[in-house]
């Protein structure tokens, strides 16, 4: 769990670091997404939540419903360890 602490936490640095950006880099945008990912997904799998690992790789899963998930997620770790860092900065950035 302390590795999983450490990357919400990079999550959480890098997500502040895209709001601060003038121009947006897509490539460490796509890096930080998939960190999300990564992250949710090492979390669910921890705690056997079979249900929601199979929808993150379901074909027909939408991209918005596939992000609610990794939200979701993350923002349940953050419970679990019982984290301060801001649950607005686990949700993906909009780049609009």
């Amino acid at each position: 769990m302390e590795e999983l602490n450490e990357q919400l936490e990079q999550i959480v640095k890098d997500n502040q670091t895209i709001l601060n950006m003038e121009v947006i880099d897509y490539d460490f945008v796509n890096l930080v997404r998939k960190n999300m990912y990564d992250t949710a997904l090492a979390y669910l799998t921890l705690k056997k939540k079979t249900v929601l690992i199979k929808r993150l790789s379901w074909k027909n899963a939408s991209s918005e419903h596939i992000m609610q998930i990794i939200e979701r997620g993350l923002v349940q770790l953050r419970y679990d360890l019982k984290s301060e860092v801001d649950v607005k900065l686990l949700k993906f950035i909009s780049l609009d």
